[in-house]
């Protein structure tokens, strides 16, 4: 396989996820769809808006700067540098008008001409940032990946299935290093748990989360995975505490210490090692079954405690709402898109 065949997948599927991403957080809550008064949403979008902050436009502004940048990668593949540039920009700009009038049959929405500008900045930086970076197929992390990935074992795919997941971290009410969250469409009434048993929940939930992870990482990589998990872990719990810092009405950005925590991520720790110096099959197995366990145990525990309404209130509104809904989303179909990546690899490999 070729380091241009190998460049172009990672770009095309990175792109693909992160403009999926960029729509979900665009239309959430998708509730009270509704045909929008067309002289209304134009006064929406042709006018700049009485109220906005300072957040708002930094927001705007840096979300779209990674799809500048991806969208420029990807088209380079087949255009000059500055021609990949400029359609980089107009298809950010496209996008970003669109989920805007999407969000005029929105009924929790607010198109807004401010936002498709501040989205254009985004877009027009991202693209002229990969521009100037030059070539991926040269830069430094095309040659990490080139070392990194193993040939022909769907390593682009699962760098992006890694990537979600520490995503999915960034939300400070979910427990750590959990997905596929179901609790909050259940009915039923909460059971009671004494301290020792939401503990033991809590460090499983974390050991599984773990062990899944190293066992993609060991599918992909082709040289210390263990490594990776460490930098990975890391990653998702800077994700964790920056999400609490920023949302929980203290700022405290180690709420998630807790002694449940603190044993799950010890044990996790040892156990996803071992996962690492597995064979791929067996890794892959492992991986499927520690993540199938993790989430059926995550949704017959109780909820959590340190979650009330008000310590969270600030998800509630603007960009958090969006960015929290999305989260909780891509949350949910992680196991789902980990399932699908990880049973062709069960199969023996010569």
């Amino acid at each position: 396989m070729s380091p241009f065949t190998r460049r172009s997948g990672f770009v095309g599927l990175a792109t693909l996820a992160y403009v999926v991403v960029v729509a979900i957080a665009s239309v959430y809550p998708a509730e009270g769809w509704r045909v929008p008064d067309a002289s209304v949403l134009w006064r929406q979008l042709s006018e700049w808006p009485r109220y906005y902050t300072w957040y708002d436009v930094i927001f705007n502004v840096a979300a779209y700067v990674p799809l500048g940048m991806l969208f420029t990668g990807w088209l380079r593949q087949h255009r000059r540098g500055i021609q990949a540039a400029g359609i980089a920009f107009a298809l950010a700009t496209l996008l970003s008008a669109g989920m805007e009038v999407l969000q005029g049959s929105i009924a929790l929405r607010v198109p807004s001409a401010l936002d498709v500008f501040c989205n254009a900045v985004g877009g027009l930086l991202g693209a002229w940032i990969a521009l100037f970076t030059g070539d991926e197929e040269d830069g430094v992390f095309a040659r990490w990946r080139s070392r990194f990935l193993t040939p022909h074992n769907g390593g682009d795919a699962g760098l992006i299935l890694l990537a979600l997941w520490v995503l999915a971290q960034f939300r400070p009410d979910l427990w750590l290093f959990s997905t596929g969250d179901l609790r909050h469409l259940a009915t039923t009434p909460p059971g009671t748990y004494s301290a020792l048993a939401y503990a033991a929940f809590e460090a499983g939930v974390a050991v599984l989360g773990i062990v899944t992870v190293a066992g993609i990482l060991r599918v992909v990589a082709s040289e210390n995975p263990v490594g990776a998990l460490v930098v990975l872990m890391v990653g998702a719990l800077a994700a964790r505490s920056f999400a609490a810092a920023l949302l929980f009405e203290r700022g405290d950005a180690l709420l998630w210490i807790t002694p449940g925590n603190g044993l799950g991520i010890a044990t996790g720790l040892g156990l996803g090692i071992t996962a690492c110096m597995m064979p791929r099959r067996a890794a892959a197995i492992a991986a499927f079954a520690a993540m199938l366990g993790g989430t059926l145990l995550l949704n017959t525990a109780p909820l959590n405690p340190y979650a009330s309404v008000s310590a969270v209130e600030p998800w509630q509104q603007g960009h958090f709402r969006s960015f929290a809904g999305t989260t909780r989303i891509i949350s949910l179909c992680w196991p789902l898109l980990a399932a699908v990546f990880l049973l062709p690899h069960f199969r023996h490999q010569r």
